[in-house]
């Protein structure tokens, strides 16, 4: 607890953290760094890493690591009952009442969620003046909302995805889609009344995107709130110099089922058909994909396979990623149809890595405006407008010229990683603040 002297201690509760390299990471690390430089004493409570690693300081961090848990110690004697039952029905014909009934009954994400003991949370990392729980999943909120209740903490909700969407332009099925008929709808009222009750009371909300925020404001309309944007994070400069040996177009990260990956087929295959000389020129590498939808990123594949068009090549750190990011002719963000409201964090890392964007989708929003207003790319809606921007960067990579339209630095500078961060840490103070007034 802090003192007159003292800042006030603040836990963080996110599923990923360093030395996780999950993009759920980067958010909760920075902000845990900008609080501790202003003398905070920072404690994170987070999921165990697997994978490729993000080799990011975190000395000076107290970190208490969770596994995920089928049955939780928090959960009555009934609710552990149907837990377990839930969990020895899972490949039997049973599977769907028993799941049913134990979505509608126990807490969000009950199969996966932590067990978090209050007393041991405690004594590891001490008692927090300021919790501050990031999603997704949303099962971090809950945990949060709890444990800011047992500490009197301030309670900070961060909204990096919608929980539940309300409002249009912001839905995505991985995140949102509750089920089919009349049991997806009763899991999605449920989750929304969840979702509600912990916004409500909250002591201040912020969300990655403008639109993101009026989503949870549209079920918390009192409660304070603030955008804090992903943010561009400065690299190390690796100058494009001399051209590639091919046409290098990149996209990083996970594949989505809003996508549409068909138009960006339909439009490479026309360029091998019209003009196969310029079409051996040219390779798409998917970096790092992940999905929900294997059947789309294999049909990738397999087109790749046949064409010599497309590459997968595996996940990197981010330093590595940006090096090789910086060495595109072209760096792919493709619009999430419908969505008109997400900021992927990748846009924010092509962003920072300098290459010429292109935006892919029928989708106008956001992104557009970001493109547009730092003048970092350009968009094609249709199969037509993607071949004339491929064929007309693929010239100026013939012609061995980089892009030079760039940005000002005036143009990033509010984008920019510590902005955004600094922001943050200004709005959990005055939350906190007004918090403690009204608690005297």
């Amino acid at each position: 607890m802090s003192t007159a002297t003292t800042p006030p201690a603040v836990l963080i509760i996110c599923r990923h953290f360093p030395p996780a390299n999950d993009t759920g990471a980067r958010r909760p690390y920075f902000l845990a760094r900008a609080l501790q430089a202003s003398g905070h004493r920072v404690s994170i409570m987070t999921g165990r890493h697997n994978g490729t690693p993000w080799n990011a300081d975190i000395s000076g961090f107290t970190v208490m690591r969770f596994e995920p848990s089928q049955v939780q110690g928090d959960l009555s004697r009934i609710q552990r009952l149907l837990a377990r039952l839930d969990r020895s029905a899972a490949n039997g014909p049973l599977r769907g009442p028993f799941r049913f009934l134990a979505d509608m009954t126990l807490p969000v994400n009950h199969s996966t969620r932590w067990n978090v003991d209050g007393d041991l949370v405690e004594r590891e990392l001490g008692r927090p003046d300021i919790i501050v729980a990031t999603g997704p999943p949303w099962d971090v909120l809950e945990t949060g909302h709890a444990l800011a209740e047992r500490f009197g903490a301030t309670f900070i909700v961060d909204e990096r995805d919608p929980w539940n969407a309300v409002i249009d332009g912001v839905y995505l099925k991985c995140l949102n889609w509750h089920g089919k008929g009349i049991t997806g709808a009763l899991r999605a009222a449920r989750m929304r009344r969840t979702e509600e009750r912990i916004l409500r009371n909250a002591d201040g909300i912020t969300a990655a995107s403008p639109a993101y925020l009026e989503n949870a404001l549209n079920m918390a309309p009192r409660t304070p709130a603030r955008v804090v944007l992903n943010g561009i994070l400065p690299v190390e400069p690796a100058p494009y110099d001399a051209p590639n040996e091919k046409f290098t177009m990149i996209y990083t990260g996970r594949i989505y089922e809003e996508q549409d990956w068909g138009a960006i087929l339909r439009a490479l295959d026309h360029i091998l058909e019209e003009y196969p000389g310029t079409a051996a020129d040219i390779v798409l590498e998917l970096w790092g994909s992940v999905t929900d939808r294997p059947d789309i990123l294999g049909s990738l594949h397999e087109w790749g396979a046949r064409t010599g068009m497309l590459v997968a090549r595996p996940m990197m750190d981010r330093d590595r990623l940006a090096a090789i990011g910086q060495r595109a002719d072209l760096l792919l963000s493709v619009i999430c149809e419908g969505n008109s409201g997400q900021i992927p964090l990748k846009l924010m890392d092509y962003m920072a890595w300098g290459r010429p964007i292109l935006l892919v989708g029928r989708t106008k929003g956001i992104q557009h405006e970001l493109i547009a207003n730092t003048r970092t790319g350009s968009s094609a809606a249709t199969t037509g407008e993607l071949v004339r921007q491929i064929l007309e960067a693929h010239g100026r990579w013939r012609a061995g010229t980089t892009i030079t339209d760039r940005p000002g630095p005036e143009m990033m500078a509010e984008l920019r990683l510590d902005e955004q961060m600094s922001s943050w840490k200004e709005f959990i103070l005055e939350c906190h603040a007004r918090a403690k007034r009204s608690r005297t």
